[in-house]
């Protein structure tokens, strides 16, 4: 599963316990109310395809995985009193093709260790009454056969299972970006004009659940978008700069993203730069432990407005 898409859950799991704890004050304004409906609708669409890729995704690899351990398990037995045998017998050209053992064979890619194990059929088949003198029963045999059936069934995956896994891969793709549209485009702006001064706690508390990049306990320094503030698409290319801390980072997240893993705490003055349009000067104070979440607006050179929206929060 994508790492996004994880993250993605994990966000949505704590801005669910966001809404329940500040659930009298978010309903009482209908347009917040209406979008968080949305959201939790398009949750609950999330969770259901999320389960179907999963449970055919785990369901099927954990299968072909043991299937394939048992085959390399008994394949390496196999070919280790091959091995002796053409030792015993002079047959050195016919070795290399035995050589191996169960970790070995783990590691072949599907393909690979099906032609390996067919092979080693093949030549004990060919033995005949001869097989006895290998030390190889014949319920060893039988064992390596049923093993290599057992895991050329699973391999390539079947059909069926491929068009669900696919299908579903799609549509998380298409719900994913739909919850990121509402909450970058209606419910952050939103939250932001109703709560940062009205109830700064619940608007903090809604950014910290809000954040992607909390999951898995991983703090981000500074993050946020930067978008052209005509036309809301992101900037390409911008930069955010501290020279102070000599960081030139580039932004090159598809949805005008950025993240910024370290900075020492401080007060710094950060500089966004991108070509044609006007560079931005912001004061920026760091403290340890928090994550400043920025959204910045950027004007084209050709603008007439004199100024550059830019919001900020920690």
């Amino acid at each position: 599963m994508k790492k996004r898409y994880s993250n993605l859950r994990e966000m949505l799991r704590r801005f669910i316990d966001f809404t329940q704890v500040y659930q009298i004050k978010l309903d009482e304004i209908p347009v917040v109310k209406e979008i968080i409906a949305l959201i939790l609708g398009l949750n609950v669409n999330f969770e259901t395809v999320w389960a179907i890729k999963e449970k055919d995704y785990k369901g099927t690899t954990l299968t072909k995985r043991n299937k394939k351990n048992t085959l390399a398990l008994q394949l390496s037995k196999i070919n280790q009193l091959i091995t002796n045998y053409c030792i015993k017998t002079n047959e050195l050209e016919d070795i290399e093709n035995f050589k191996g053992g169960s970790s070995v064979y783990s590691g072949y890619s599907d393909g690979r260790l099906i032609t390996k194990a067919n092979l080693s059929i093949e030549y004990c088949d060919s033995l005949a009454e001869k097989l006895a003198e290998t030390g190889i029963s014949e319920s060893m045999l039988a064992d390596l056969k049923d093993a290599y059936e057992g895991f050329k069934a699973l391999t390539p995956r079947p059909k069926e299972i491929q068009s669900t896994t696919k299908i579903a891969t799609g549509e998380l793709s298409i719900i994913a970006k739909q919850i990121i549209s509402l909450f970058r485009y209606r419910l952050d702006r939103v939250m932001k004009s109703m709560f940062e001064q009205d109830d700064p706690d619940l608007y903090k508390a809604y950014v910290e659940a809000r954040d992607i990049e909390k999951v898995g306990h991983r703090k981000i320094a500074i993050t946020g978008h930067i978008l052209d503030k005509l036309t809301k698409q992101p900037v390409p290319q911008a930069h955010f700069i501290i020279e102070e801390a000599n960081i030139d980072h580039k932004c090159i997240g598809e949805l005008g993203g950025f993240r910024i893993k370290s900075v020492e705490p401080g007060s710094y003055t950060a500089r966004i730069e991108a070509v044609t349009y006007k560079s931005i000067s912001l004061q920026l104070v760091h403290r340890f432990g928090e994550t400043n979440v920025f959204e910045i607006e950027m004007e084209t050179e050709e603008s007439h407005s004199r100024e550059s929206t830019i919001v900020t929060g920690q």
